[in-house]
């Protein structure tokens, strides 16, 4: 399955959540609204295989220039072993209450990845 469909597929399971859909150079990005990021990543998990967490950063988005999005976002990297598939998913944060919450229940080894974003972004 390709990265694109599954993001469409994500659009119509979340349809409130989905903000956009991006492809730059062959790769597919989603921007969510945080509110639901772990219901989302279970999808994703569960339907999609992507049971590999490349990486979690943290953006500062500064230079932001798009209107009515916020200045921070966390990102994940999502990749299926067997099938070989990945995609990008953005978490949009808050700029009143920056937090998101944890996806240590989903892949433990996230917990240094969430203290990283924390510690370089707060």
């Amino acid at each position: 399955m390709e990265s694109l469909e599954i993001a469409r597929l994500l659009r119509e399971a979340f349809p409130q959540e989905v903000l956009d859909i991006r492809e730059h150079r062959g790769q597919v990005a989603l921007l969510l609204r945080h509110e639901r990021i772990l219901d989302v990543l279970v999808y994703a998990r569960q339907h999609f295989g992507l049971m590999h967490l490349r990486s979690l950063c943290g953006v500062d988005n500064a230079r932001r220039k798009e209107p009515g999005l916020s200045r921070f976002e966390v990102v994940y990297n999502l990749y299926s072993i067997p099938l070989r598939h990945e995609i990008r998913i953005r978490a949009e944060v808050g700029d009143k209450e920056p937090a998101v919450d944890s996806v240590v229940p989903l892949w433990p080894g996230a917990d240094w990845l969430e203290r990283e974003t924390f510690d370089l972004l707060g």
